[in-house]
C-alpha cells in the first residue's frame, strides 16, 4: 500500500493514458503537476485521503473520461469547468467534503454515464437542465438539496439507477418519471415530498422503503391511500349526507311504492359513496 504525498514526478509521464492510485494511505493535496499528463484518459484517486481541492490544472487533460475521487477529504465547490471536459462518461466524488452547489455547466456533459455527487454537503437545487445528459447512474443522495425534483427528470430516458434519498426536496414526485422505462433503481425516501405516487406498472414495483420518510406521500407501493378528501371533515360530511337521506325516506316511506323506491336506490348510491371513503 503506498503512503504519503503525490510529488510532481508525473510531470515526467505526459503520455500516460490510465492512472490508478485507488485504496492506497496517500495524502496531502492532489498536485498541480497532474496537468501535465495530457493524454490522460482515465483517473482513480478513490479511497486515499486527498485534501484541498480539484486542480485547475486537471482542465488541460482534455481527452479525461472518467475522474474517481470518491471516499477522500476534498473540500470546496465543485468547479464549474467540469462541463468542458465534453469527454467525460464517469464523475465518482462521493463521500467527500465538497459543498455548494451543483454547477449548471454539467449539464453540458452529453456523454456522461454515471454522476455519483452523494455523501456530503451540496445544497440548492437540482439542475433543471440534467436531463440534456444521458446518464445511466444518478446518485444526489445523502446531502441538503432542496427544492423539486426537475418536472423533466423523465428527459433522461436511459436512466436506470436513481437515488436522491436523504435530502430535503418537497413537492411532488413529477409525473414525467413515468417514462424512465429503463428504470432499475430508485430511492426517494427521507425527503418531504408529498401527494400521490405517479402511476405506472414500473413505479409501484419498487419496494415501500425506496419512499419512506416523506410523511405527506400517499399511494402505492406505500400503504398510506390517497383520499380526494383528506382529513374527518370531508369523511363526516358523507355520512350526514347518508343519515338525511335516510331520514327523508323514513317520513315519506308509507307515501307510495315510487318514493320507496327512489329512496332505496338513493341509499345505495349514497353507500356507494361512502365505500370510497377510508
Amino acid at each position: 500500500m503506498l503512503s504519503g504525498e503525490l510529488g510532481h514526478c508525473l510531470m515526467r509521464w505526459q503520455s500516460l493514458t490510465h492512472l490508478n492510485l485507488g485504496s492506497n494511505n496517500l495524502s496531502g493535496e492532489i498536485p498541480e503537476s497532474i496537468g501535465s499528463l495530457f493524454s490522460l484518459k482515465a483517473l482513480h484517486l478513490h479511497n486515499n485521503s486527498f485534501s484541498g481541492g480539484i486542480p485547475l490544472s486537471l482542465n488541460n487533460c482534455t481527452v479525461l473520461g472518467l475522474t474517481d475521487f470518491a471516499e477522500n477529504k476534498l473540500t470546496g465547490n465543485i468547479p464549474s469547468w467540469i462541463g468542458e471536459k465534453t469527454h467525460l462518461m464517469v464523475i465518482r466524488l462521493r463521500s467527500n467534503e465538497f459543498f455548494g452547489d451543483i454547477p449548471q455547466q454539467i449539464c453540458r456533459l452529453s456523454s456522461l454515464l454515471i454522476l455519483d455527487l452523494a455523501n456530503y454537503r451540496l445544497s440548492g437545487s437540482i439542475p433543471r437542465c440534467l436531463n440534456n445528459i444521458s446518464a445511466m447512474s444518478l446518485n444526489l443522495s445523502r446531502n441538503h438539496l432542496m427544492g423539486r425534483i426537475p418536472e423533466n427528470i423523465g428527459g433522461m430516458k436511459y436512466l436506470e439507477s436513481l437515488d436522491l434519498s436523504h435530502n430535503h426536496l418537497s413537492g411532488e414526485i413529477p409525473q414525467s418519471i413515468t417514462n424512465l422505462t429503463f428504470l432499475s433503481y430508485l430511492d426517494l425516501s427521507y425527503n418531504n415530498l408529498s401527494g400521490r405516487i405517479p402511476s405506472s406498472t414500473q413505479l409501484q414495483s419498487f419496494n415501500a422503503l425506496d419512499f419512506i420518510g416523506n410523511p405527506e406521500l400517499c399511494g402505492a407501493p406505500l400503504l398510506k391511500n390517497c383520499t380526494e378528501n383528506e382529513g374527518p371533515q370531508g369523511d363526516e360530511n358523507v355520512r350526514l349526507r347518508k343519515i338525511m337521506v335516510l331520514y327523508w325516506c323514513g317520513n315519506w316511506i308509507h307515501s307510495g311504492l315510487l318514493r320507496s323506491l327512489w329512496c332505496a336506490s338513493m341509499q345505495e348510491s349514497m353507500e356507494a359513496c361512502l365505500l370510497q371513503v377510508p
